[in-house]
Formats: structure tokens, C-alpha cells, sequence
């Protein structure tokens, strides 16, 4: 990927890179899409690799999803591109853990997701990309929320790849650090 400095920071990643996934249950599912974009890609697995910087030597961009894996500084220094989230909200709105759990005691019943780049501070990276909002039904279950959630994430990671294949220039959009 390289960085574009304009006015506007713009990114545009090589339709060539080899992804990694990191952190969740349904990562068999999101490699399945990665695969149908014609992307390689690798999970994490703690049997198969000693550390994340051996993993990280294979891979070019690690997307982390339901992950409870804190990457430290060395983490972010010590990977050669770039490592992305997808979080459960539309961020900034519910960063951090217990999205679903503040979103019910707040009767919060609209859901999304957000594309992010990883930084040391927890869901604060630029955001490259937002799904589209859903509602949940009336007195919602953290269940609803995370069905719907994971749609929503996995149509956001499909279109996400489709961007790449065509030298999509996105457009990082800066988080409130407050």
C-alpha cells in the first residue's frame, strides 16, 4: 500500500497483497471471502506459528475481527505494512470492548462497522471504510447485535477487497483522539 499526500490522505493498497486474519471464531468464513477475491490469505494459528512476528513475515496486511489480542508497540513497529480492524460499531461511537453491552444499556438500536487502521490507541486509527447501518429488533439480546454485526462486517470486507482489485483510492478519514 503507499500512502498518497495530497490535501486529502488517500491510500491505495497493491491488488497483490497477501492477507493474514488474526482474533476470531468465524475467520474460516472471512478467508473464504478473501479467497473468492482472489487474495491469499493466512490465519494466525498459536500451534503453528511461535509468535506474530513470524506470522507477520508471511503476510501483508493482517485484518483483526472480534479479536482480544491488544497489539503493543513493538506489534505495530515490527510489521512491515499495516494492520487493520473491522469493530463493531460505526466508530467513534462505541470503541473498546462491551460494544454490544453499551449499546443495549444506552438503547442504542442502530449497528455497523468499521474498517480501521490498527494504532496503539484502541480503535482510534484513520477509518477507511463504514458498512451501511442496520436496526436491531426492540429489546435486542447482545446475540441480535452480533448477528447482524458480522453480515454487516463480512459485506464491508467483500467490498473492501472489490475496491482494491480496482486501484481504489481511499480516503482515511481522522478520529476525534478525544
Amino acid at each position: 500500500f503507499k500512502i498518497i499526500n495530497n490535501k486529502k490522505k488517500l491510500i491505495v493498497f497493491n491488488p497483490k497483497i497477501n492477507f493474514g486474519l488474526i482474533g476470531s471464531s468465524k475467520n474460516n468464513e472471512l478467508k473464504n471471502i478473501i479467497l473468492s477475491q482472489n487474495f491469499k490469505c493466512t490465519i494466525f494459528d498459536k500451534k503453528k506459528f511461535k509468535n506474530l512476528n513470524s506470522f507477520f513475515k508471511l503476510i501483508d496486511i493482517l485484518i483483526s475481527y472480534d479479536n482480544h489480542y491488544i497489539f503493543s508497540k513493538e506489534d505495530l513497529k515490527n510489521f512491515k505494512y499495516q494492520i487493520l480492524n473491522i469493530h463493531g460499531s460505526i466508530l467513534p461511537k462505541y470503541a473498546g470492548r462491551g460494544t454490544y453491552s453499551n449499546m443495549i444499556l444506552l438503547n442504542n438500536r442502530s449497528v455497523g462497522a468499521t474498517l480501521h487502521i490498527v494504532t496503539k490507541r484502541i480503535d482510534l486509527g484513520d477509518i477507511i471504510m463504514l458498512s451501511k447501518k442496520a436496526k436491531v429488533k426492540k429489546k435486542p439480546f447482545p446475540y441480535d447485535y452480533i448477528k447482524i454485526n458480522e453480515k454487516l462486517s463480512k459485506s464491508l470486507l467483500k467490498k473492501f477487497l472489490i475496491k482494491i482489485k480496482k486501484n481504489f483510492k481511499f480516503e482515511l478519514f481522522p478520529q476525534n483522539q478525544n
